[in-house]
């Protein structure tokens, strides 16, 4: 190994997704097969009723879990993969420093995502009647945002 870095060019997108899915649905269908890839690594998955997960673990979320199901299709695989109930593994990681100056402390973060384990997406939204702006991880998760 060399340790110099290989030569990347990611494109980002931006998108407004009012309403719920208007916009998230179209990018969906384009990153559906490589997220039912993620999900089949993990062979055989329970027959577990996912929306019943995101009731007990995420209630706020449920109206958007909801809309998002009905977008992008009633499937058994959909559900489970917008619910991220047992996901298969994957490794991922955020690297932090914490730096003290004449300013006060500053956070560094920087995620450190493969480049083809990245949405490459920037939503902003107001799903819960809240305006926010975030970088999509799964399509409807954040991995930062602003509200």
């Amino acid at each position: 190994m060399s340790g110099k870095a290989l030569p990347c060019v990611l494109a980002f997108r931006a998108i407004h997704d009012e309403p719920i899915g208007s916009r998230l649905t179209g990018i969906f269908n384009e990153y559906w097969p490589a997220y039912e890839r993620w999900l089949q690594r993990s062979g055989t998955y329970e027959t577990t009723d996912y929306r019943s997960k995101v009731l007990e673990y995420m209630p706020e979320l449920l109206p958007v879990f909801d809309r998002l199901f009905e977008s992008f299709g009633v499937d058994t695989q959909i559900a489970r993969f917008l619910s991220l109930y047992n996901p298969p593994r994957m490794v991922r990681g955020c690297s932090q420093i914490v730096l003290d100056d004449d300013e006060g402390p500053v956070l560094l973060r920087s995620y450190d995502h493969h480049p083809e384990r990245i949405d490459a997406l920037v939503i902003k939204s107001a799903w819960l009647e809240h305006d926010v702006l975030a970088m999509s991880d799964c399509i409807w998760g954040a991995l930062d945002g602003v509200n």
